[in-house]
């Protein structure tokens, strides 16, 4: 039936198509005006291709490596609004609030809490009708989650530590965090490496626990930070999805769902302004956008200030939520499964992420995760070298700054396991080259 539909139409040569571009552009050459070189992320690619460039990933949704998405009857995805920390009676307040907006899942970070104090936290919250994802400090609050667990077996609740490396039957409960590579200004490659070797690395500690690779699969969830660059942020999702497959089939896992990635996409501040703070919610609409279209599972829209000194939580985490909610409700984009599949862009895009992550990952198998660090920086310096150069324009940042008069500023950048997190504005947190050339 497809060789039948197709042969309906006459084949167009690679050549034809550079005739019909240099005619769009005016005698001018396709190769001189629409070939590019990615300094960030090492990548030669085209503003076209022809089906003799990349080979078109034939396979369905939600079979195969999964490249195209474990989801075959719709595109869903949750809708995560982060609570931030607080008493117990104003986070179940704000719950409640988030979820009548919108929200499908929280996160919320436990903290110091009893026992008590978590029981407040969760009052009338319909845990069964959402994802939960708690941030758990102590021994004693995690086995107030798994009693959760117990009492009511229909919860989709995820719990992870950062000091604590804990397993339970249905949870998730191991978070392999991509973003902490991408906050530090790592490239694609570098995260989808970060993601594997990790991932890997947590997958068989799970199993040397005595769990079998579906039971320890079904514990991790991986979290990917979404930035600018939209159709490399896409493939990068399918290319993950592809490699991890592959890693948890050379297990032999006795169901081939245990071989799809659960991924999280959180939206970055390495290309946001403090300053500037309506361009931010045009830069994370884009970063949502190539998130859905990617195939996640869980989208976090941080407030564009959240990391700022002064905050306006409750106005721009609605502003957050509401660009979640145009995309699914309004713009249909969870109806599609995979709607960039077959896109010869995107196509060889995710081929090229892929080869370049797999050769990252195993020199990563081979030399550990240390081996990351000073890859991650120098793709961190050229980021700031591009903005001092003007290769790169950030509005507000380097070019068209904001004429209001703006005091907000980012908080400390945060220290993260390789360096610092990479911030940039024009008067904070750049390097004096970047000062200087502003």
């Amino acid at each position: 039936m497809k060789n039948q539909f197709f042969s309906e139409f006459n084949s167009v040569s690679p050549e034809d198509w550079d005739q019909a571009l240099s005619k769009a552009l005016k005698g001018q050459k396709p190769s001189e005006k629409l070939h590019y070189h990615d300094l960030i992320e090492q990548l030669d690619y085209k503003a076209y291709y022809h089906p003799e460039d990349s080979a078109i990933h034939t396979g369905s949704p939600g079979v195969g490596n999964y490249l195209r998405g474990g989801k075959y009857h719709t595109n869903d995805w949750e809708i995560v609004n982060v609570v931030p920390h607080s008493d117990p009676s104003t986070m179940n307040k704000q719950c409640l609030d988030l979820l009548m907006k919108g929200a499908t899942a929280l996160r919320l970070d436990l903290g110091d809490f009893s026992v008590l104090d978590c029981t407040k936290l969760i009052e009338n919250i319909g845990l069964q009708f959402i994802i939960t994802t708690f941030i758990y400090q102590t021994e004693e609050q995690f086995r107030w989650i798994n009693s959760l667990i117990s009492q009511e077996t229909r919860l989709r609740i995820h719990a992870y530590s950062h000091t604590h490396k804990d397993t339970s039957e249905g949870l998730r409960t191991r978070l392999i965090d991509g973003t902490e590579v991408a906050r530090l200004g790592g490239n694609a490659t570098q995260e989808i490496a970060y993601l594997l070797s990790d991932g890997h690395a947590q997958l068989h500690a799970i199993m040397q626990e005595g769990k079998s690779v579906d039971e320890a699969a079904s514990q991790l969830k991986f979290k990917t930070g979404l930035s600018a660059n939209y159709f490399i942020q896409i493939a990068k999702q399918r290319a993950f999805r592809a490699l991890w497959s592959e890693i948890v089939d050379a297990y032999h896992p006795e169901h081939s769902c245990s071989k799809i990635a659960y991924l999280e996409g959180e939206t970055l501040f390495i290309n946001k302004s403090a300053k500037d703070p309506y361009t931010n919610l045009l830069r994370q609409t884009t970063e949502a956008l190539s998130g859905v279209v990617g195939g996640l599972d869980e989208l976090t829209i941080l407030p564009y200030d959240w990391r700022c000194k002064q905050q306006d939580w409750a106005r721009t985490n609605r502003l957050a939520t509401n660009i979640a909610l145009i995309l699914k409700e309004e713009s249909y984009l969870a109806k599609v499964v995979d709607p960039s599949g077959g896109a010869f862009a995107v196509e060889k895009l995710t081929e090229d992420l892929a080869q370049k992550a797999w050769s990252l990952f195993q020199t990563l198998e081979a030399k550990g995760l240390e081996h990351l660090r000073d890859a991650i920086a120098q793709c961190a310096a050229l980021r700031q070298k591009n903005l001092a150069d003007g290769q790169h324009m950030l509005i507000g940042i380097n070019q068209y700054f904001n004429p209001e008069d703006i005091s907000n500023a980012w908080q400390p950048a945060e220290e993260l396991t390789w360096g610092k997190e990479l911030i940039l504005e024009r008067d904070t947190d750049l390097s004096p080259a970047l000062h200087k050339s502003l």
